[in-house]
């Protein structure tokens, strides 16, 4: 090949749209409201959903005060024991198999704490699930656990770090 032939060669080709087109007639719109029990939709929701009962203040405290032991737990800015009277003695066993290397990703830090109760006994929660997210250095992570009352105090029965 010389200097002088030049090849012409296409380096990229169009993407091929492989979602077809949105569409939205007046039949598909009224169809989703009746569906969804609108009003002016001309029929109401046949199923009421009941209140859920909010966690309690002190569900949201013990969350957020046990995760924040859990990351620095995982950081090795706290020792492992101090976990042992927030979680109960099956998930302590497993979260001891933690790796133990010092991270070089950047301390974690937790960024928000949502509650949604998941049982409760006579009117009042006695368990919770536990929706978190924290950083780690640029990076966002997620965080899912459940707290229950035992022993007349909260704990962690689960949790999963992501």
């Amino acid at each position: 090949m010389t200097a002088s032939t030049r090849i012409d060669i296409d380096l990229t080709a169009p993407i091929v749209d492989y979602e077809p087109a949105p569409v939205a007639t007046d039949a598909v719109v009224r169809a989703i409201a009746r569906l969804r029990g609108l009003p002016g939709s001309g029929v109401e929701s046949p199923v009421e959903y009941p209140l859920e009962t909010p966690p309690p203040t002190a569900a949201l405290m013990f969350a957020d005060a046990a995760l924040r032991r859990v990351l620095e737990v995982s950081d090795r800015r706290r020792p492992m024991a101090q976990l042992r009277p927030l979680v109960t003695p099956t998930l302590f066993d497993a979260m001891s198999s933690w790796p133990h290397h010092t991270r070089s990703d950047g301390t974690a830090a937790l960024r928000r704490v949502r509650l949604r109760t998941a049982r409760e006994q006579d009117g009042l929660p006695t368990a919770v699930e536990v929706f978190a997210t924290f950083s780690r250095g640029p990076r966002l992570h997620a965080a899912a656990g459940r707290i229950e009352i035992l022993g007349g105090r909260w704990q962690f029965v689960a949790l999963q770090l992501g």
